[in-house]
């Protein structure tokens, strides 16, 4: 991980890892969870009057069968902030997903790009 990674993105990355589950497809794609690839990472200090926090980019890239792939994308984008745990003071306060690009395969297999904007606030 980079230097400087605060206690509260490395939580965020680690939820986002235990939300995508499983195991990435074996050898010929048979089975398993989509492969979760996180790009890039970025936090930013964030505060309104009566509140502080950070705000969070990342970057991720799925790889995999194409139904399980576009199942994984749809429940990030569904994500309860609630069933984000392990923000030690801080809790997830909003989830944005964009999709940031798209690569067809052979064999029904694709490659998603995905654009995760997070706020946590401090409790």
């Amino acid at each position: 991980m980079r230097a400087g990674l605060s206690h509260v993105s490395a939580g965020l990355l680690r939820a986002i890892r235990a939300r995508a589950g499983g195991l990435p497809a074996g050898e010929g794609g048979e089975g398993g969870e989509p492969l979760l690839v996180i790009e890039d990472f970025g936090e930013t200090p964030w505060a309104s009057l009566t509140f502080s926090g950070l705000r969070h980019s990342v970057d991720i890239r799925l790889e995999g069968d194409s139904a399980a792939v576009l199942a994984l994308a749809q429940e990030m984008a569904d994500w309860d902030d609630a069933a984000c745990t392990g923000l030690t003071g801080h809790f997830l306060a909003d989830l944005q997903t964009s999709e940031t690009g798209r690569v067809e395969r052979d064999g029904g297999r694709m490659s998603l790009s995905l654009r995760l904007d997070a706020l946590t606030i401090e409790e």
